[in-house]
């Protein structure tokens, strides 16, 4: 009876760390709110699209939502990637908004460029490297518009 007794009390006491570890394991967060993954992969509840770019491009904020330009200059095609971005990282449902892109000249008018949509829920162009651009990104969705412009490098 002392062995049985024994084995339950250490059974119990193994059953009740395992429950506790998992509950306090570092890094996890119990607000079940809008948060966003940190680089350093903790959460936060104040991060924005700002400080943690989901997709690891360029945000710049836009009255309520975000812009997100992704380049990747490798790709022979689809090389420039947006996202209108909520205050939670999250992407706009691209059903919802239409998106616009053009390369801003100082010495010219702008030059619309072709988008088309990308993934789930973003859009894509391709640009040229190896030349500097200012690249404007309008999404309009419900009569709003949300503007950015990004500076790349063209390398």
């Amino acid at each position: 009876m002392n062995n049985l007794s024994a084995i339950a009390f250490l059974l119990f006491f193994l059953l009740s760390q395992v429950t506790i570890s998992q509950i306090n394991q570092p890094g996890q967060n119990s607000v079940l709110n809008s948060t966003m993954n940190t680089p350093n992969g903790g959460y936060s509840e104040s991060i924005t699209p700002l400080d943690a770019p989901p997709h690891k491009g360029v945000v710049k904020e836009s009255g309520k939502y975000y812009i997100e330009v992704v380049v990747n200059w490798m790709l022979s095609s689809n090389n420039t990637v947006f996202y209108l971005l909520k205050s939670d990282g999250k992407p706009v449902d691209r059903e919802k908004i239409t998106c616009t892109a053009a390369i801003q000249r100082t010495d010219a008018e702008d030059e619309p460029q072709i988008v088309k949509k990308y993934g789930l829920n973003a859009f894509s162009t391709h640009l040229k490297s190896g030349e500097e651009y200012h690249l404007k990104i309008t999404f309009k969705k419900k009569k709003k518009e949300y503007t950015a412009v990004f500076q790349t490098s063209g390398k």
